[in-house]
């Protein structure tokens, strides 16, 4: 639903900062636009009906064993792997419908009340007379439209197939007046890694020292196809048409993503004073991208505000996985059954952080300039700390 005024007057400091706001009538129309309550000032617009659905499957496979020895103070080798394969798909839909009068079904665009007289809602106490703006004004019922869903998509001219006589392409996507849920999204992701650890212990002059030393492997290849509504290079960007239906086309991509890397680690504990105890831990982890980064098809929005830049978003297929080193030193002193206090230091060493980069990039025949979004690893970072705890268990309790 939709309204347009003439004039709107600010004051942007009514009073300790606080705005006001109000829609002055215009004399030249027929009812008074200062009254927002009104459902005759008020038209019916364009519809949107968005779904989506994901789903995915995974498939794995671990073996791990462990080897008792006794060689040089190591007592036992941890080894295994890991296979896993990975299947993602997203489907969704954009439809959306200007609005044209459907006299067959008793629809009028230019008349919400004809349309259907609980379709206006009125709310009320905006904002609590806290500022001088308005309180009241007329919106869709939302509980109503979902409870006539199928009127109002009737009335608009959704349908939930699509038909012969509806715009289809080559890879039989639906239209943008279809409700079908269309595929966007098909991944496939497979990973394999090997791991090792090994367990020791000595037991010296000075106090216990005991934890493991090991190595992770892992590698992964995600493979990814993309459909997505297009601008037809055709059509200027910049018109007012470029992302109607008539203009719409529907593009498919691919994508291929390999990585590996060896992850090592390593836990040291050492035990003096009988209650005291100092631990050291140096860990490396990854985190990959998800699949939607890779999705290597760019997506235009164009100026709808005359701000006078247009906007597009397109993945990286070259995404690496974020790096990050860790650290961490602890001192530990343990009191009674269970109980402990601590102190730890930590330090994590970020390295290839997903940044949303821009850049202004020029299209043939636009207007004007896109600022383009894509993600890339173009940052690093530190994180550094004390964490200090108690842990205590009162002996009174049951």
């Amino acid at each position: 639903m939709g309204s347009s005024y003439h004039t709107v007057e600010v004051d942007f400091n009514n009073g300790n900062g606080v705005p006001s706001l109000i829609f002055p009538d215009d004399p030249s129309t027929e009812w008074d636009e200062s009254d927002l309550t009104n459902p005759e000032a008020y038209t019916i617009g364009r519809a949107w009906d968005n779904g989506g659905k994901d789903e995915g499957e995974s498939v794995t496979f671990t073996l791990d064993g462990e080897w008792l020895v006794d060689f040089g103070g190591i007592s036992q080798i941890n080894f295994g792997t890991r296979f896993e394969q990975r299947t993602a798909i997203a489907s969704g839909r954009g439809a959306r419908m200007d609005c044209s009068n459907n006299d067959d079904i008793g629809f009028y665009c230019d008349d919400i009340q004809r349309t259907h007289q609980d379709l206006a809602f009125i709310n009320d106490e905006f904002f609590d007379d806290r500022a001088d703006v308005p309180e009241s004004w007329v919106i869709g019922d939302g509980n109503h439209l979902f409870a006539e869903r199928e009127f109002y998509r009737e009335g608009f001219g959704f349908s939930e197939l699509a038909s012969t006589d509806m715009r289809l392409y080559d890879n039989g996507v639906p239209t943008i007046f279809s409700l079908n849920l269309s595929e966007n999204m098909n991944s496939e992701e497979t990973s394999l890694s090997f791991y090792a650890e090994a367990q020791f212990y000595y037991d010296t002059d000075i106090g216990e020292f005991d934890g493991s030393i090991g190595a992770r492997y892992s590698e992964v290849k995600t493979e990814g196809t993309y459909t997505q509504a297009c601008r037809d290079p055709q059509v200027n960007p910049a018109d007012d048409n470029a992302f109607d239906v008539s203009t719409i086309i529907y593009c498919k991509g691919e994508s291929v993503h390999e990585s590996d890397k060896i992850l090592p680690t390593a836990i040291v504990r050492y035990t003096f004073l009988e209650d005291w105890m100092a631990r050291f831990a140096y860990t490396e982890t990854i985190r990959r991208p998800d699949f939607g980064s890779f999705n290597p098809l760019r997506s235009y929005f164009p100026d709808v505000t005359d701000v006078g830049y247009g906007t597009a978003w397109q993945g990286n297929s070259n995404l690496k996985p974020v790096e990050s080193a860790n650290l961490d030193i602890s001192l530990e002193y343990y009191f009674g059954e269970g109980n402990a206090i601590y102190t730890t230091w930590f330090q994590r060493d970020i390295d290839g952080l997903f940044i949303d980069t821009t850049r202004s990039i020029s299209i043939e025949g636009a207007d004007y300039p896109f600022v383009l979004s894509q993600p890339n690893n173009e940052a690093t970072g530190s994180l550094e700390g004390v964490e200090v705890g108690v842990t205590y268990y009162p002996e009174e309790l049951p």
